[in-house]
């Protein structure tokens, strides 16, 4: 109970910061996915396109659905990957992300299992517990990245574990930072957890996450 209310204290005063920061109540209000449906619209104007040609993945399949609502007149062709339901609640989409990313990573640990020096050893159905065993010590103490300039948290490692789950191409490097911070080194994991939070190289952050998160509240 206790660490519940800690975390629900945190939620309130980040929804806060997020409220002051952004311009206030007004600005938010204007900042939800029927807006961002607009704001699409007005690019299509700009770009002088008659008609939309629209890739979306995850989130961005809520936004192409919606735009083909709003405005069915002016669709040429959508591709909606990875489509969000959005009857869903935000606990009910997330459990079911989470259950899609635990899906990812038994393809991926069964994948690396193949490999002698797969740092999650060579049963499957133990790597979870293996990827425990490796990442949980960083609740506690943080492992060194970047020769000591940077450490990797535990929530990094998370961060940057799902950032390779995305795209099998990732494989190989998740694989090379898991048995690295095995080593005390977390390095490449970090490098994926910056990728996933757009860390510029001079150590400057996009706001996407940001938007993502004021988007789905006034959503």
């Amino acid at each position: 109970p206790a660490g519940v209310a800690q975390t629900e204290a945190e939620n309130q005063q980040y929804a806060q910061r997020c409220t002051e920061r952004s311009g206030g109540a007004d600005v938010l209000a204007n900042a939800g996915t029927r807006d961002v449906v607009r704001d699409v619209d007005v690019l299509r104007q700009v770009l002088g396109d008659q008609k939309l040609t629209y890739l979306g993945y995850s989130y961005g399949t809520r936004i192409g659905s919606a735009y083909a609502e709003a405005y069915p007149q002016n669709v040429r062709a959508l591709v909606l990957d990875g489509a969000l339901d959005p009857e869903q609640t935000t606990v009910q989409r997330t459990v079911d992300q989470s259950a899609g990313f635990q899906q990812a990573f038994d393809a991926f640990a069964a994948d690396c299992a193949k490999e002698p020096a797969c740092p999650l050893c060579q049963d499957p159905a133990r790597a979870t517990a293996a990827f425990q065993a490796i990442t949980r010590p960083l609740m506690d103490r943080p492992a060194s990245a970047d020769g000591g300039a940077r450490t990797l948290s535990y929530p990094d490692a998370v961060t940057g574990t799902i950032q390779a789950l995305y795209l099998s191409d990732f494989w190989p490097l998740l694989t090379r930072g898991l048995s690295a911070l095995a080593s005390g080194d977390g390095t490449i994991l970090m490098r994926l957890a910056d990728m996933y939070n757009d860390r510029g190289q001079d150590g400057h952050y996009g706001n996407g996450i940001e938007a993502f998160i004021a988007i789905s509240c006034v959503d």
